[in-house]
């Protein structure tokens, strides 16, 4: 535990710090091109759809497989899902192609004639970056399988730090048309990233190996665990085509499908973050028959993740104003925020929940479930959106997670592993402490002027929180070992 533990660390700081620099981006491209923003945002949304798409499951089917494979096997799967990632690249590129020639003015009713020909033509030059994201998902997946994470972050760091120094760079030079310029560093960005993992790959290449079967269960394992994993993509998906259709405002539908998702984002990274890690953990223990293993591992999961996501949560619910006026101009959608953020508890709770279930046999229970899910978003979204808006695209979203969630904690009871009833009761005690922590400390945020005393307010409420929820897991683990021991 303690290994996958450090490893998490690793990759959470990466993807936070990539996350940070993400969003560092988007308050300098954003600032710049406002209010315009929307030739960015609406192209942007449809990419980042079939960007997720075409990495469908990769990572984590990568990391299970590469996990309990020998080294003669991992090279070999190198080789050939290399191949198979190149031929996903091509056909996704002919895919947001499709449907940009076909399918994408249908989606923006609101948009005039010119609006919509700069926005397609920043989708074409998105869409190069197919080319390459599903083989540079391959090689994180591979890296993630080894309990390398550290070439994993690097890679996420180098990313968006070069997204960002090229962009203000970009801006600098005080060029016209700096969407278009957006969208083409997007492509060098993920382009580096993947030069970057190729440096420490390469030679794999050159080993020989004996050939293998692999191609059925990478593609098995991609679709039952892609189709997992891709959950809240799907979700988004079917936002996207029906929420303009239905008489969202663009304004709405920009803050709800873009800024505010990207800021909920960061916690969800950390709770991802340790979902990725257990992973190979989790299949390998499935393997070898270790259930008090990871049921153990489960528990100190479960602890750690709704520690963080519970306070976070409720500082999204409290201070969504505060927060999104630091990185966006357009705060009167910070409302948005507020009621997005819900997915901060459901999505990272349901990451980690889907970071045990990984090696489960009944794992297409769960993937029937996220069907499930789908189904009834769509038919949701047509009779909540129309009345409530966004809320009702909220509302039918939360329920298909619910259910999903819901599916795969029945199956991992199915398994012996029975933790609805612990996590139910350390979700009380969070939302009871961080209640408590903000009241007492309501005096701290009269100190200073509005910015820092908020700032201040957060920070000592939030110490408060830690030491509290710390002294009661050390409590409740002191008290079992005396139970145990009989003592």
């Amino acid at each position: 535990m303690k290994k996958t533990l450090i490893q998490s660390i690793i990759l959470a700081t990466g993807q936070i710090l990539g996350k940070i620099l993400s969003l560092s981006f988007l308050y300098i491209f954003l600032s710049k091109i406002y209010p315009n923003s929307y030739l960015y945002t609406f192209a942007y949304i449809p990419f980042s759809i079939f960007l997720d798409l075409s990495a469908f499951g990769i990572i984590p089917s990568v990391s299970k497989i590469i996990a309990k494979a020998d080294e003669d096997t991992k090279i070999a799967i190198l080789k050939k899902g290399t191949i198979f990632c190149i031929l996903i690249g091509i056909i996704f590129f002919i895919a947001i192609t499709f449907f940009n020639n076909l399918i994408f003015y249908k989606t923006l009713k609101n948009v005039n004639s010119l609006d919509y020909s700069k926005i397609s033509y920043h989708l074409f030059l998105a869409s190069f970056t197919l080319f390459i994201y599903p083989l540079l998902s391959f090689y994180r997946g591979y890296f993630q399988g080894q309990m390398k994470m550290i070439y994993v972050s690097l890679s996420i760091i180098l990313e968006n730090f070069c997204r960002l120094i090229l962009t203000m760079i970009i801006i600098n030079l005080k060029i016209d048309n700096i969407v278009k310029y957006a969208f083409i560093i997007n492509f060098v960005s993920y382009l580096l990233s993947f030069l970057f993992l190729f440096i420490f790959i390469y030679k794999d290449y050159y080993k020989k190996n004996q050939r293998i079967h692999f191609l059925l269960l990478f593609i098995k394992s991609t679709v039952s665990i892609g189709s997992i994993t891709l959950f809240f993509t799907f979700f988004q998906l079917i936002d996207s085509v029906t929420l303009s259709n239905l008489g969202v405002d663009s304004n709405v539908y920009t803050s709800y499908m873009f800024e505010s998702i990207r800021l909920i984002f960061i916690p969800i990274l950390l709770a991802q973050s340790i979902g990725s890690c257990l992973n190979p953990k989790i299949s390998a223990s499935f393997e070898q028959n270790k259930k008090e293993e990871i049921s153990t591992i489960a528990e100190k999961t479960i602890k750690i993740s709704i520690g963080i996501l519970v306070p976070i949560y409720v500082i999204y619910i409290l201070f969504s104003d505060f927060i999104y006026s630091i990185f966006y101009k357009n705060i009167e959608m910070a409302y948005v925020l507020k009621h997005v953020s819900i997915y901060v508890l459901l999505i990272g709770f349901y990451k980690i929940i889907i970071g045990l279930s990984m090696g489960l046999k009944r794992i297409s229970y769960i993937s029937f479930a996220t069907i499930v899910g789908c189904l009834q978003k769509v038919v949701l979204n047509f009779i909540f959106v129309p009345k409530l808006g966004y809320i009702g695209a909220i509302l039918s979203t939360s329920t298909a997670i619910i259910i999903c969630l819901f599916t795969a904690l029945a199956v991992l009871k199915k398994e012996g592993i029975s933790i609805t009833i612990y996590s139910i009761k350390h979700l009380f005690i969070s939302f009871v402490i961080i209640f408590i922590a903000f009241i007492i400390n309501v005096p701290f945020i009269f100190l200073f002027s509005s910015k820092y005393s908020i700032i201040f307010y957060i920070m000592v409420s939030i110490l408060f929180y830690i030491v509290v929820y710390g002294l009661i897991i050390v409590s409740n683990k002191r008290r079992k070992t005396y139970f145990n021991t009989g003592d």
